[in-house]
């Protein structure tokens, strides 16, 4: 390896080079502070809203999770209640029409409550 050193002036930068200084890099101020919107704005967009909601084409996102939540639960707690409630009757009975009606007579009321709660929302 050898140590070899420039002996020279240190290169020049070309003219084109030498126009631009730090100055010219300097990005401009914005605004700090942006104006205030106006009032009037905000009283109209809460005023639609207001509207919205008694139209009923705005819904509390919220409360209808919740009742859908419910209606779920109401629906999983009906399904889940017929082995239990039918059992002892089925068993019971020898007539395979008459089991039948039992079960479909059992679904129906299960239906009937969950259609009830349904109407009720």
């Amino acid at each position: 390896m050898s140590s070899r050193k420039f002996k020279g002036q240190s290169p020049k930068l070309s003219t084109a080079e030498e126009e631009f200084g730090p100055a010219d890099y300097v990005v401009p101020e914005l605004p700090s502070e942006l104006p205030p919107p106006e009032r009037g704005e905000y009283e109209g967009k809460l005023k639609k809203v207001e509207y919205e909601e008694k139209q009923g084409i705005i819904i509390n996102k919220a409360e209808q999770e919740r009742l859908a939540f419910n209606l779920g639960r109401l629906l999983r707690d009906q399904l889940a209640g017929l082995p239990a409630r039918l059992a002892a009757k089925v068993s019971a009975e020898n007539d395979a029409r008459k089991v039948k009606r039992l079960i479909k007579n059992e679904c129906e009321r299960c239906a009937r409550t969950i259609l009830g709660r349904m109407a009720d929302l």
